[in-house]
């Protein structure tokens, strides 16, 4: 018998464990009131952990999206010979800047657990909940910081920005709240899915914005009936409008056409052209990636200084990053992921995932998405729904 086909539904136990090891992700939301070094070390727990019953079970499953994911946890291996090699950073240092970064080994502990989609759906909702619970408190507190990094959170674009671990929970949660609001127009979902709207908005980061409203329209116009567009687009229509009218608006408008008035001396192409050219110290970082570094070591303190001082961050430059970070062997399995995720057949009612991880790969043009630990369950969330034996035999095709 198929093992995605089995009647057993996990232990709650099992369930629970899940639900930690994507909490372990974005180090349980990193809240002040517990010492950071506590938070890194439960996920670092959670990681080697999940690598042992990996490794213990050694059960092997067909699935169209294990080359990817292979590769990419292969590179991060390597990446970290590299940075131990190029940069001189100690092994420790480097398992211990690294292991976080194998937060992909989530999609073969499914497999392993033989998770159902109602279950995957179940921790879909309880993460997203769990991330806007977090977002609001931060909000009510500030400046205060209950959660999150301090040196992240400011108020230079008209309004307190909130940056939070998590919120790929929060864009997964979305597209999953409005899927559910076009198969059931209930006010329940309505009021959900505008909550994650609001939530998106207040990000302040003007391409997850752009972003999100474009993937939820062609969504909206590629699934629902024609009185179901209407109302949806209608709604955001309504926060378009809001939006524009609002004075965050008009400061992220300002931003935007000073960053393009003089696009040659813009930061990211700058840092773009610096770590394409002139970061990686030898040709088997160049071929491989430079890693990531530890904060305690030198080569921690070399690239603190690069952002401190010219601005220059791998996170604000994509792809890029990603080759920085890791290599070409990530970036060919970002390569064969978004190949994979084009072709793959799924029925309507799964069609959600799709178009999360069309955002995922739109935004991780300039943003760190495609490597950010935190974002590793959402993605894998999704492509394991979009790969499971039990949508094989849908024809439709999106």
């Amino acid at each position: 018998m198929n093992e995605y086909n089995s009647n057993m539904e996990i232990s709650s136990g099992r369930f629970y464990y899940i639900l930690v090891f994507c909490l372990g992700t974005v180090l349980f939301f990193l809240p002040s009131f517990v010492p950071p070094s506590l938070s890194y070390y439960l996920s670092y727990a959670m990681i080697a952990s999940s690598l042992f019953i990996i490794i213990i079970k050694n059960r092997s499953i067909a699935n169209t999206f294990n080359l990817p994911v292979i590769l990419f946890l292969i590179s991060v291996i390597i990446a970290g010979v590299s940075t131990t090699r190029s940069w001189n950073q100690s092994l420790f240092d480097t398992v211990k800047s690294h292991i976080r970064y194998l937060s992909f080994i989530l999609f073969f502990l499914l497999i392993i657990f033989k998770v159902k989609i109602p279950e995957i759906e179940k921790m879909i909702i309880i993460l997203g909940v769990l991330y806007i619970i977090v977002y609001a408190a931060s909000f009510m507190a500030y400046p205060k910081v209950l959660f999150g990094n301090p040196s992240k959170y400011g108020d230079e674009r008209g309004f307190q920005r909130i940056v939070s671990q998590g919120t790929a929970f929060l864009y997964l949660f979305s597209f999953f709240s409005l899927d559910k609001l076009l198969k059931k127009p209930k006010i329940t979902w309505l009021i959900i899915y505008l909550v994650t709207l609001v939530c998106i908005v207040m990000t302040l980061t003007r391409t997850i914005i752009a972003t999100s409203f474009v993937f939820s329209t062609l969504y909206i116009l590629r699934k629902a009936s024609y009185i179901k567009k209407i109302l949806v687009i209608m709604v955001l229509t309504c926060s378009l409008f809001l939006i524009l009218r609002s004075n965050i608006f008009n400061i992220l408008l300002k931003e935007t056409q000073s960053e393009t008035a003089d696009i040659k001396n813009n930061v990211r192409i700058l840092s773009s052209n610096y770590y394409l050219n002139y970061f990686s110290p030898d040709t088997f970082s160049r071929i491989f990636g430079n890693g990531v570094p530890d904060d305690d070591s030198s080569y921690g303190t070399f690239c603190r200084y690069i952002e401190e001082r010219f601005g220059f961050y791998v996170s604000d430059i994509g792809y890029l990053g990603l080759y920085v970070r890791f290599g070409l062997i990530a970036v060919l399995a970002y390569v064969i992921l978004i190949y994979k995720t084009i072709k793959i057949k799924v029925p309507e009612e799964y069609l959600y995932c799709k178009y999360f991880l069309y955002f995922i790969f739109a935004v991780s043009l300039i943003i760190d998405s495609s490597f950010d630990p935190g974002c590793a369950p959402s993605i894998i969330f999704a492509i394991y729904i979009l790969s499971s034996d039990s949508l094989s035999l849908s024809t439709v095709k999106a």
